[in-house]
C-alpha cells in the first residue's frame, strides 16, 4: 500500500484492530488510544497519495472532492500560474497528501507548486508526507555535479547498493550505448574520447530516471510540461533546459526543495496515522516486522506513538538540513555498499 493507516470509528473497532497485530505491539498502540480525542466523532480528512506527476489525476480528485477546490474557474488542466494553482480547503477539513509527488507524468512542477502554496495557506490543516520519490531527489545535487561527469568518475562509480543484482546497470554501460548510437559504431569500438564527449548532465539524468529510479519517460514528460508552461512547442525545449528545471527545483526557492522543507515523515490526525509505505510487514505474529517506535540512531523502541512520531519527524527534518548544508560528495562512492554511498557533504 502507498500509505499505512491505523483507523477506527469506535473504541470497540479499535479493540478489534488491536487483536489483528502482533502481541508485542499491542501495548504500544493501546497506550495511545483516545489521547483526549473522540473516536466516534473524528476530524474530516481528504486524502490522496502517489500523484507522481499526473496532474490530470489530481485535477480529477479535486473535481470529485467536497473538501477542496480550485479558487479560479476555467480548465485546471491548463493551469500555468500561481493563481491557476491556488486551492481552497473548506472549513473543518484536513488535507493529507501521502507522498510521491513526481516522476511519472507531465505535471510534477505544477503539482509541487500547488502543494507548497496550499501548505503555506493552511499550515495547520494541510499535511504533506515525504515519499521515496520525493526524498531521493536529494541525490541529484551530488550525482549531477560536474565532477561526477568526468571520465575517471564515470568508470569508478559502482552500481548502487539498492539495485538488485538482476537489474544492475551502471552509467558507464549506459554511456557506451549512447555513444555507440550517436557515433554509429559498435559498443566494443567506443573510445574514451567518445565517452567523454557524451558524458553530460542530460545523459546522466536520463540514466538515473530510466534505470535507477523507475521513472522511464520522465525526462520527456518534463519537456512536455515546460513547453506547456512556456507556451512553446516541445521542440523549443532542449535537453539543457530540461536539466536546468530539475536543478532549479532543488535550488533555494525551488518547488521540490520547498516541498521537502514543508513535508514530514508521518502525521497523526485523530486516531489515524499517516506515513508513506508500510509500518508493519507480515501477515502473522511470527513473521511480522514493524517499524513502530523505531527512529534511526535511537537504540530502543519508543513506546509512545506520539513521542515516536515527533522524534522520527525531527530526524527526517535534520536529514534534509544536512543535505542543504552538504549537498555534494565528501568521498564519492567506489563500492556497491551502503557505507560507500553515505558520505555526502
Amino acid at each position: 500500500a502507498s500509505a499505512a493507516a491505523v483507523m477506527a470509528s469506535t473504541p470497540e473497532e479499535f479493540k478489534q484492530y488491536l487483536e489483528t497485530i502482533p502481541a508485542h505491539q499491542r501495548e504500544i498502540v493501546k497506550a495511545n488510544v483516545l489521547r483526549g480525542l473522540s473516536m466516534s466523532q473524528g476530524p474530516r480528512i481528504t486524502y490522496i497519495s502517489d500523484v507522481e506527476g499526473h496532474w490530470p489525476y489530481f485535477c480529477s480528485f479535486v473535481q470529485k472532492s467536497e473538501a477542496i477546490r480550485f479558487a479560479k474557474g476555467g480548465d485546471p488542466l491548463m493551469a500555468r500560474s500561481d493563481g491557476d494553482l491556488d486551492l481552497v480547503l473548506e472549513d473543518g477539513w484536513f488535507f493529507v497528501f501521502g507522498g510521491d509527488s513526481c516522476d511519472k507524468g507531465p505535471g510534477t512542477l505544477r503539482f509541487l507548486r500547488a502543494m507548497v502554496l496550499l501548505k503555506k495557506k493552511y499550515p495547520d490543516r494541510v499535511i504533506l508526507i515525504l515519499g521515496n520519490r520525493d526524498v531521493n531527489k536529494m541525490r541529484w545535487t551530488a550525482e549531477l555535479a560536474e565532477s561526477e561527469l568526468a571520465l575517471d568518475r564515470v568508470k569508478a562509480v559502482p552500481t548502487p547498493f539498492w539495485i538488485p543484482k538482476n537489474g544492475q546497470f551502471t552509467y558507464l554501460q549506459h554511456l557506451k550505448q549512447v555513444a555507440a548510437a550517436a557515433e554509429q559504431v559498435d559498443e566494443a569500438n567506443v573510445t574514451d574520447e567518445m565517452l567523454a564527449k557524451h558524458s553530460c548532465k542530460a545523459n546522466k539524468l536520463k540514466f538515473l530516471l530510466d534505470r535507477d529510479m523507475g521513472s522511464r519517460g520522465e525526462f520527456e514528460f518534463r519537456r512536455q510540461e515546460l513547453a506547456l508552461l512556456q507556451q512553446v512547442g516541445e521542440d523549443k525545449v532542449d535537453d539543457d533546459a530540461v536539466v536546468r528545471s530539475y536543478e532549479e527545483q532543488l535550488a533555494p526557492g525551488g518547488c521540490m526543495r520547498e516541498y521537502l522543507e514543508l513535508a514530514q515523515l508521518g502525521a497523526i490526525i485523530g486516531t489515524t496515522l499517516f506515513v508513506h509505505g508500510q509500518i508493519i510487514n507480515g501477515c502473522s505474529e511470527e513473521d511480522a516486522i514493524t517499524s513502530l517506535g523505531v527512529v534511526p540512531g535511537v537504540e530502543h523502541r519508543i513506546a509512545d506513538v506520539f513521542e515516536w512520531l515527533a522524534k522520527l519527524n525531527a530526524w527526517g527534518a535534520a536529514q534534509i538540513c544536512e543535505w542543504k548544508e552538504k549537498p555534494t560528495w565528501s568521498t564519492p562512492p567506489t563500492e556497491p555498499t551502503r557505507d560507500s554511498w553515505a558520505d555526502r557533504g
